[in-house]
């Protein structure tokens, strides 16, 4: 992580502490399905425990019990959804993949960060990332891709769909996963299938995030059109 984005992950820490904000309370953590495959250790998943409870986030929902799927996590606006993200995903303790721009993946960090299953994905150009994700799929039967749909916190006006087309071309269910910043719940919502109707695909599932309170909502999209 940038040293400038430490600092203002520190910032907050310490903001939160001192104006009082922080609520100790459930993190409900869900039954993990046993047809998952089960990573992290003690020590991970005590740090997304202190994490959540410090900060006073908890997850509504259920994992779905499929071996494959994508987790597409929205809205996306802030630094700060891929340290909640990642802290949940200490918490629950599951085997799975999550994609990230490659320019994160730098000394110290990217060691750490593909022992967690991280993938460095090059934004500029066309490297066939939905042909290379699909491949994955075929080749792994126990295969969770998390992802952010927008594939960047800055405002975009329309989300772009390799992450549908990923799902479509693999016959893998997407499954909706929202950070409600306002209420501070990491929502697991329904499982979708996508159909060869992409945009429909789209629609239903900005449809679900329209009701997500992001970190930033000038920054945020859920409109199809």
């Amino acid at each position: 992580m940038e040293p400038d984005k430490l600092a203002d992950i520190l910032h907050y820490l310490n903001q939160n502490q001192q104006t009082g904000t922080i609520v100790f309370k459930p993190i409900n953590i869900p039954p993990v399905p046993k047809t998952y495959s089960r990573r992290m250790n003690k020590f991970t998943y005590w740090l997304g425990i202190v994490f959540m409870k410090f900060m006073g986030w908890r997850i509504r929902g259920q994992l779905p019990a499929q071996k494959q799927y994508i987790m597409a996590i929205a809205p996306h606006t802030s630094n700060w959804d891929f340290v909640v993200s990642l802290a949940t995903y200490f918490c629950l303790r599951v085997k799975m993949c999550f994609m990230m721009k490659e320019t994160i993946f730098r000394w110290p960090f990217e060691g750490i960060l593909k022992h967690w299953g991280g993938i460095p994905i090059e934004r500029s150009k066309k490297h066939g990332v939905v042909g290379q994700m699909v491949g994955r799929f075929k080749n792994q039967p126990d295969l969770i891709i998390a992802l952010a749909p927008e594939g960047t916190r800055k405002k975009v006006v329309k989300w772009k769909t390799g992450f549908l087309q990923m799902a479509h071309q693999a016959k893998v269910p997407l499954f909706l996963v929202g950070l409600d910043y306002k209420t501070k719940e990491v929502i697991l919502g329904p499982l979708m299938e996508v159909g060869a109707d992409i945009e429909k695909a789209l629609a239903e599932a900005q449809a679900f995030y329209a009701s997500i309170n992001p970190k930033f909502p000038e920054n945020v999209c859920t409109s199809a059109n």
